[in-house]
């Protein structure tokens, strides 16, 4: 009920904010918001026609996609940047501080989504308590790695900072996430004019240096965990495949369309997922491919519209957004969480504060 209060708030606030677009001016990311809106909508019909799903539980099972409507009421609001910004680096500092505290206080943690009794804990060395929200911890770390480079004082707080985000991501467990964050920086570094670069090239090597000396405690089970997931009988291979070439009607338009999304085990389409699922083949473990048998083809196209836009406007402040629309693109493949709750806020947030950094007229 609490969700539906929500959404239903949004829709509001929303419809208000479209009787006034006029009066509010260009937006250059309504178009992509309004495509993660839309696109899953109309996934509905593909859940109804090929599963018998009803409407409803379609629109049930949707619910938390409206979250994308937090990017309109940002915009009714005009609601301002720094406020938003110290509202992401609290967030992000926290998952942090949580994420890196919960290794060391083990068998006793405070957040996470996955537990012994229901996926792998300990994986690579490292307990796996997924507590989401990482998106918030790949922006603490890039916009303080930003902040570093760029402001002449503070150099200490924004150095340490940035370390926070990135061992929050180190500990987060998921390699692709923490791989995004330093290719990031990498760009941070390559963008930055001379007088810039001697700072972060000194943290940067600093850090390496640290990742080389410790490389076999801190990476050594990430490599050979990456070696095993290459092998032919990996779950993870096997789910692409199904996922990409076998779990789909006979009907050419289920491409386009997609199957839509499962309204839990509530339904037959809901049981069918589940016995799948229970077998290891989970949609949300093969990224973009999950997303393209969820909703079809125009939401892949939208999702790499969404990100690739965000890294081709032409910011007028706040560059080092670009990095961070770097480091989704680079997760994309892999990781797609453009439908996912737990980070929708934080791309709406983005989208918005995109908005407001660029000159609207020369975006593409």
């Amino acid at each position: 009920m609490l969700s539906i209060g929500l959404v239903a708030l949004l829709f509001f606030i929303s419809f208000h904010f479209f009787a006034k677009g006029k009066k509010i001016g260009k937006q250059p990311f309504k178009r992509p918001v309004l495509l993660f809106i839309a696109l899953p909508l109309i996934s509905t019909i593909g859940s109804y026609i090929y599963h018998e799903q009803s409407f409803l539980a379609s629109l049930l099972a949707l619910r938390l996609n409206f979250l994308w409507l937090l990017y309109f009421v940002l915009h009714y609001f005009k609601f301002p940047l720094k406020r938003l910004i110290k509202l992401l680096v609290v967030v992000g500092f926290i998952w942090a501080l949580v994420t890196i505290i919960q290794q060391f206080t083990y068998p006793i943690y405070f957040f996470y989504s996955r537990d012994e009794e229901t996926r792998q804990l300990l994986r690579a060395g490292i307990y796996r308590f997924m507590a989401f929200r990482h998106h918030y911890g790949i922006f603490l770390a890039i916009y303080f790695f930003y902040r570093f480079n760029t402001s002449k004082d503070h150099k200490l707080r924004n150095g340490l900072f940035f370390l926070i985000g990135m061992i929050g991501l180190y500990y987060f467990g998921t390699r692709q996430f923490l791989a995004s964050a330093i290719i990031a920086v990498g760009y941070i570094i390559f963008i930055s004019n001379k007088n810039q670069k001697g700072y972060a090239i000194l943290l940067t090597t600093i850090v390496i240096a640290l990742g080389v000396f410790f490389s076999e405690t801190l990476f050594g089970r990430f490599i050979k965990m990456t070696q095993e997931d290459l092998s032919e009988d990996n779950i993870r291979l096997l789910a692409a495949n199904f996922y990409l070439n076998e779990y789909w009607p006979d009907d050419w338009m289920s491409r386009l369309v997609g199957n839509g999304m499962n309204y839990y085990d509530n339904t037959d389409y809901g049981k069918e997922v589940t016995y799948y699922e229970e077998a290891g083949l989970f949609r949300v473990d093969v990224g973009i491919i999950g997303v393209y048998n969820l909703y079809g083809i125009f939401y892949v196209i939208s999702t790499f519209y969404f990100v690739i836009k965000g890294m081709l406007v032409n910011y007028i402040s706040n560059n080092y957004l670009k990095a961070i629309y770097l480091a989704i693109l680079v997760t994309t493949p892999l990781s797609v969480y453009f439908d996912n709750y737990t980070a929708i806020p934080f791309f709406a947030i983005l989208a918005y504060m995109t908005d407001k950094s660029t000159n609207s007229l020369k975006t593409i």
